[in-house]
């Protein structure tokens, strides 16, 4: 039965793209964000359907004739990024197929992903369908993890969402940062998109998504997931005119669900305080600094997957009965990854890498923070482009965040969000270019001196 729903869902789309071929790209996002093939039992186990779909995508990309071919300085960071983790995983330290694996997964990502993609979205109406697709995909995985919380079935490790597979969307820490990321995405869809309409029951799904996004964290019991949900609150709570209101809203939300959350929720966040006394958060300080004493010595990174070479001991304290610390014991750690977006880029990338991937990610903040104060107070026909701007900055700025504490550096959903917010920029700049430039005037009323010698006038 799950073997025919992935294929009437491939079929469909694909069927569409024969209508309208820049929906085939939307098809390759579909598989490469939600791997269909881990979910079939047997029609598509070992089918390479990312693919045969990416080069259908790229073969009717050339007949669409409404592509945008402008290239952002960003998508210019973004080649030379593929370039240079290529030229870094060809000198890599530990050279096996597990560099190579990654390798392959992250160009993908950056180029059809960041690259590709807002090449495809040259309409206001192709930037909102991919917009939808990014929500559902992500909210297929969100709601599962929900439902498996209220019903008792979280815990940190414990959580299985729809697969028993902890890469993707699928882990825990990366999919509370992106569930928490789509937020301000879920709400501009509901308020702006003409593709959803605006009811109860739209309303209904709206709060859902949100809440399964929040639930998420709860039963996976990711603490990049909360520190995600502060990101956001405070970006609403900086731009609400009515900041008293929204801080005692969320006071009395805090006040009621806290008393509900389970105890080991609450006693895995409580470890964020003192991060030297669990395994899990020392850990990530202690490689931290492994990176850092590693790059002084390689400053052009170690290529992928060189946290196999992370090595070091954790000293941690036992307390007794009272509370009191009665001794110290001493972990061994061995190829723990980095935990870190940033931490990762440096030691596998380098300095160059790093510096790339920041100008990746900032110079699309500094862009969408730009056009924001452009159409902040524009006429009303404009606000969707002010609401979709702050939409997409949120949404970065919240997975750049969660990024601090998960690597998240090479994930399709990064270039997506990225991509989206370009095409946005680029749509916006073919437009007011077009107002910019003067109207062609009509051959009979030109002045006579625009005429070519000896042509009379009427």
């Amino acid at each position: 039965m799950r073997d025919i729903f992935i294929f009437l869902c491939l079929f469909g789309l694909a069927a569409a793209a024969l209508w309208r071929p820049w929906l085939m790209t939307l098809t390759y996002l579909y598989t490469d964000l939600i791997q269909p093939q881990r979910l079939s039992y047997y029609l598509f186990r070992g089918v390479p359907l990312s693919l045969i779909i990416a080069i259908a995508a790229v073969l009717l990309f050339v007949t669409d004739r409404k592509k945008n071919l402008r290239l952002n300085f960003v998508q210019v960071l973004m080649a030379l990024f593929v370039i240079w983790f290529t030229f870094t995983s060809s000198r890599a330290i530990i050279q096996d197929s597990q560099v190579w694996f990654k390798w392959d997964s992250a160009w993908k990502a950056v180029i059809f992903g960041g690259l590709f993609l807002p090449m495809v979205l040259s309409t206001r109406r192709r930037i909102e369908a991919a917009i939808c697709l990014t929500i559902l995909c992500v909210a297929l995985v969100t709601t599962s993890g929900a439902m498996k919380t209220l019903a008792g079935g979280g815990g940190y490790k414990d959580l299985k969402m729809i697969v028993d597979v902890n890469s993707g969307l699928y882990e825990s820490s990366t999919i509370g940062a992106v569930g928490m990321a789509i937020v301000p995405l879920v709400l501009y869809v509901y308020k702006h998109c003409d593709l959803v309409g605006r009811n109860i029951f739209t309303k209904i799904a709206v709060v859902g998504l949100c809440a399964s996004s929040v639930l998420v964290v709860i039963g996976t019991e990711a603490r990049t997931g909360l520190v995600c949900i502060v990101a956001l609150a405070l970006m609403y709570f900086v731009r609400a005119k009515r900041k008293l209101v929204f801080a005692a809203g969320m006071a009395v939300a805090l006040a009621v669900s806290v008393p509900l959350l389970p105890q080991s929720f609450i006693d895995r966040m409580s470890t964020i305080l003192h991060p030297n006394e669990e395994v899990s958060a020392a850990t990530r300080t202690n490689v931290w600094g492994w990176a850092l004493d590693f790059v002084k010595q390689h400053p052009f990174g170690g290529g992928f997957r060189v946290s196999r070479l992370t090595s070091f001991d954790l000293s941690l304290p036992v307390r007794g009965p009272d509370g009191n610390v009665i001794r110290m014991r001493i972990v061994k750690e061995r190829a723990r990854a980095f935990h870190s977006s940033y931490v990762e880029v440096l030691a596998e990338q380098g300095w160059p890498g790093l510096f790339l991937y920041l100008g990746i990610v900032g110079g699309t903040l500094f862009q969408l923070g730009r056009m924001m104060r452009r159409y902040h107070n524009g006429a009303p026909e404009d606000r969707w482009r002010h609401d979709l701007a702050q939409a997409m900055f949120r949404a970065l700025a919240v997975y750049a965040v969660g990024g601090a504490f998960v690597g998240l550096s090479t994930q399709t959903t990064l270039y997506m969000i990225i991509a989206i917010g370009l095409a946005h920029m680029q749509v916006d700049a073919t437009r007011r270019a077009a107002l910019a430039r003067p109207a062609a005037m009509p051959r009979w009323r030109r002045p006579a001196a625009d005429l070519p010698s000896g042509v009379a006038t009427a």
